[in-house]
């Protein structure tokens, strides 16, 4: 926090790197800045306030299993906040998400998170998978912020992303 400018990491876990990457390079226009054990860092500049920036690292992480230690000590290790996806169209991502919510309270505390559902536009075909309700009030009872996105619906994923780097920096001057 220097020149009006905070800095910070968070962490994108969720249910498969290919969603995670094309979640990233639709959002963030995400460009690997390092590569290592599975995972990639990326950059997002965000404008909180008029006038005021965050710079936040953006950790997207693997889900395989033997990278549960490097998670645990090198990929959660500083990260003050969360992005957690899941598909609304497979049952055992939501259930994923959750796990992926409790190893991060684990090492972390609970920090501010969005909780995304990927996959909204497939709703209408297939029907509800995943009990909506309980996904949006999981995130509500644990500081974070819930949405749900189809590829046409990013936009919404900007303003949940001013109002996590909002939270971050309110814990931060408790």
């Amino acid at each position: 926090m220097s020149d009006g400018k905070y800095r910070f990491k968070i962490v994108l876990v969720g249910h498969s790197i290919k969603n995670k990457n094309k979640f990233a390079q639709d959002f963030f226009n995400y460009q690997i800045q390092y590569s290592k054990f599975q995972f990639n860092i990326t950059t997002k500049e965000i404008e909180f306030r008029p006038s005021e920036f965050a710079t936040i690292s953006i950790w997207i992480i693997s889900n395989k299993f033997q990278y549960d230690l490097y998670r645990e000590r090198v990929f959660f290790k500083g990260s003050v906040g969360a992005i957690i996806l899941f598909d609304l169209s497979i049952a055992e991502t939501y259930t994923m998400a959750q796990k992926f919510y409790e190893e991060i309270k684990k090492k972390r505390g609970e920090i501010p998170f969005i909780l995304i559902g990927m996959n909204a536009h497939l709703i209408d075909d297939i029907g509800e998978v995943i009990d909506r309700s309980e996904a949006r009030e999981f995130a509500e009872n644990h500081n974070g912020i819930y949405i749900e996105i189809s590829p046409k619906t990013y936009s919404i994923v900007e303003e949940a992303f001013i109002d996590l780097t909002r939270r971050i920096i309110y814990l931060w001057s408790q």
